[in-house]
């Protein structure tokens, strides 16, 4: 399941993550790479489990950072005016906080009560930006702030990213689309280790890849 999860990645990372002694990896041109627990590659964080948990709180402490900064431009009779404040915060704090969701959350391969822990923190982070941004109080729900600043909830906003990424892909030119995608592979295949997250928007009931064959929803354009 590992090695078939990290097929997409360079060889040095799959052998980093896949690598369970502690002696250090020997690359060429005599480089060396000690082991550790996880290591970034694009902007994401891969850990030895693919939990992506590692990846999580270094996006939620980086916002929390930004969050910071954003403070100092806000005031309830100074500083930046609302509009103005919210726009840095879609343009710079959530990019900074959801960055490659594709890879780390995906609804259709996760329990309700994984989902709800993932998102758990993230809406945090989004419930202080919206107090900064509105001079809220804290006790103020976080939905109310959400509806009032029309901010979309980081659940929707997640939901929409992954599916976008889903759709580009299954959409983009034919030899760029995984094979699974577009054959479902057999139940004997599926029991050693289940669907790809890209696999389950194509073939899980609710994907938003599904579509009844023969129908024009079902042929995509290439």
């Amino acid at each position: 399941m590992k090695k078939r999860r990290l097929g997409h990645f360079v060889p040095w990372v799959t052998a980093f993550l896949t690598n369970r002694s502690t002696k250090p990896i020997q690359l060429r041109d005599e480089v060396e790479i000690k082991p550790k627990e996880a290591v970034k590659y694009l902007g994401i964080w891969l850990d030895t489990k693919l939990s992506f948990d590692t990846h999580r709180d270094e996006a939620i402490a980086k916002a929390g950072t930004s969050l910071e900064a954003l403070r100092g431009l806000s005031g309830s009779t100074w500083g930046v005016a609302l509009g103005s404040m919210r726009r840095i915060y879609q343009a710079i704090v959530i990019p900074q906080m959801l960055y490659g969701p594709a890879a780390w959350f995906q609804p259709d391969l996760m329990s309700q009560r994984q989902i709800i822990q993932t998102v758990r923190k993230f809406t945090t982070i989004q419930k202080r930006a919206a107090c900064l941004i509105s001079g809220a109080f804290c006790t103020t729900a976080a939905e109310a702030l959400n509806i009032e600043l029309h901010l979309m909830p980081i659940r929707l906003q997640l939901d929409q990213l992954t599916k976008a990424v889903a759709i580009w892909i299954r959409t983009g030119p034919a030899f760029a689309i995984p094979d699974g995608l577009v054959n479902r592979r057999t139940s004997d295949e599926l029991k050693l280790g289940g669907y790809t997250p890209m696999e389950a928007h194509a073939w899980k009931k609710g994907g938003c890849l599904l579509a009844p064959p023969g129908t024009l929803a079902g042929k995509w354009e290439s």
